[in-house]
Parts: C-alpha cells; structure tokens; sequence
C-alpha cells in the first residue's frame, strides 16, 4: 500500500511538474514580449524625452545668457547717459598724444640714422607734429628737392620701427619699396646732385642696424657696398632661371 501511495504521489508530482514547466515557458515568452515592447515603445519614448531635456537645457542655458546681455546692456547704456548728461565729452587730442609718447624718441632717432646713413648737408632732423612728418635743416622734406621724398620716407620707417622695436608693440617686419630708385640726377635746374654716399648710407645702415624684426628692402639697383648680414635675391622675372619675383610661386604669363 505504501508504495502504491509512492507511485501515486510520484505520478502527481511529474504532472506538477509539466504543469510547471509549461507555465514557466509561457512566463518566459511573456517576458521577452514584455521586452520587445520596451525596446520598440518605451526606449524611443526614453530617447525622446533625454532629447527634449537636453533641449530644455540648452534653452534654459541661452535665456540666462540672453538674461544676462540684457541686464549687461543696460547697465552700460545707463552709464552711459549718466556721462553724457553729467559730464562734457572731452575730445580726443591726437596731436597731444603724439607729444606725449612718440616724439620724443622720434627725435631722438632720426638724427642718429640721418647721420649714419650719410645724408648731404645735413644739420638738424626731427618730427614735426602738425604735419606728422619729418623735417631736416628746418624745413619739410619736399623742399629737399625732386626724389628726396621716398628715401626720407624710408629714413622715417626704420625710425618709427626701431622705436616700436624698443616697445611693447612690435611689428617684427619692415618692408621699403624702392627707397632710392627716384633719387634722379639733376632732373632740373636747381636741383642738388644727389651722391652716392647718400644712397651706400641708407643699405648700410638697413645692414648693420636692423637686427631683431625682420626688414625687406626691393630696389631696381642696389649699390655696391659689402653687405654683411644680408641676404640678397635676384628678381629675374624669368620662369627659368633664377627666381622670377618677389612671390615665388607667382609670374606673368
């Protein structure tokens, strides 16, 4: 009898257990249903709403920006009437300013280079501050006479750039086109012989005083003097031979 009983519990357990084993499966395809609901509807929806949030946090991030430019922008437009109404507009004095800062070392340069460069005659050099200008002996550069202009032109360069090199502000590059190319003999009566002295002067100087920028002189006929720390390139405006000109993947058809 008891093991009748076994037999019978036994038999009951193994359909128990089918019954189970057939609930488990179904609970197993539910869940991977459950599953694929999630990736196909909830995960976009997810995606979606991150988006959305990210978007409101951008937005958020421009309107206290926006926020913060107006309340900037106000308060420098009340300053600014606050000025205007208390205060005259004092005018800006450029002039003044050249006295100030410019001058002086000005002054102080361009007769040393004039000197050392050679010039004829020369007696007195300085800059003039209402013309902007240099003068020499006295007077203005174009009572010098025909072609004076373009090498007293490149005398005030290399000062201006020597000055600007002992400052904050350097340029680091010094470029003169044809210095002494309108340096004529005699065009007309009157006129001073100009002498070659003059001319060695100005390339001398550029060669021996031009150290810490970078300086750039293109002349038609350079003179001849021995030049120690520069490096001389020939425009021979030929494809060819030599290097045509100053760009040298440039050249005329």
């Amino acid at each position: 009898m008891q093991i009748k009983d076994l037999l019978s519990a036994e038999e009951q357990l193994e359909e128990e257990i089918e019954e189970l084993s057939v609930e488990k499966n179904q609970k197993a395809e539910e869940r991977i249903g459950v599953q694929k609901q999630i990736r196909s509807e909830l995960e976009p929806k997810l995606s979606e709403l991150n988006n959305n949030l990210n978007g409101f946090r951008v937005a958020l991030g421009r309107q206290k920006v926006s926020d913060i430019f107006d309340k900037v922008a106000k308060t420098i437009s009340t300053e600014m009437e606050e000025v205007l109404e208390d205060e005259k507009v004092v005018p800006f004095d450029i002039k003044g300013k050249i006295k100030d800062t410019i001058l002086g070392p000005l002054n102080d340069l361009l007769p040393n280079i004039l000197k050392n460069a050679g010039y004829d005659g020369f007696v007195k050099a300085g800059f003039d501050v209402d013309s902007c200008d240099i003068k020499i002996n006295g007077v203005t550069k174009e009572v010098q006479g025909q072609g004076y202009c373009s090498y007293l032109n490149a005398i005030l360069a290399i000062a201006v750039q020597e000055m600007l090199n002992q400052g904050r502000y350097k340029t680091n590059l010094l470029v003169l086109d044809s210095p002494i190319l309108s340096l004529a003999e005699k065009r007309k009566a009157g006129d001073k012989v100009v002498s070659n002295e003059m001319k060695k002067g100005l390339f001398k100087y550029m060669d021996e005083n031009t150290e810490g920028y970078q300086s750039i002189i293109i002349e038609n006929y350079i003179p001849d003097i021995e030049y120690k720390n520069a490096n001389l390139i020939e425009f021979t405006k030929d494809v060819q031979h030599g290097r045509y000109g100053l760009i040298e993947s440039y050249h005329m058809n």
